[in-house]
Formats: C-alpha cells, sequence, structure tokens
C-alpha cells in the first residue's frame, strides 16, 4: 500500500482513497463535513509529497490530488 494511501486513510470523513503512482494522481471520497481540501493536502505533503489537489460534487466529495 503506498505511503500516500496511509496517510489519507483512516482521516476523520475519508470514506475511499485511490491512489494511481503510474499517473501521480489520488482520489479521496471524503465527507466535507469532516475534513477539507486542505487538510487532506496537508496529509499528503506529511507524508512527503507534493500535493495540488481540486475538488467536485457536493455533499460528499471528491478530491483528486496530483502527487
Amino acid at each position: 500500500m503506498p505511503l500516500i494511501h496511509r496517510a489519507l486513510e483512516g482521516r476523520p470523513g475519508v470514506q475511499r482513497v485511490k491512489v494511481d503512482l503510474a499517473k501521480g494522481e489520488i482520489l479521496v471520497t471524503y465527507d466535507d463535513n469532516l475534513t477539507s481540501p486542505e487538510r487532506l493536502a496537508e496529509a499528503v505533503k506529511a507524508a512527503g509529497f507534493s500535493a495540488d489537489g481540486r475538488e467536485s460534487c457536493a455533499g460528499w466529495r471528491r478530491w483528486v490530488g496530483r502527487c
């Protein structure tokens, strides 16, 4: 399991994490009442990677980051 996946999994509000290292993408489905794109990016950066993300949808949100 990639380090980025472990850094995001188990964070409050995170429901699903999909990491594609070949594409350099992270897809996170999360509850925006419990976390935010900024917090997700902080977790990725704390794991030693850069993070440039965007969000989409409403209610349950998806954050797509580049690692």
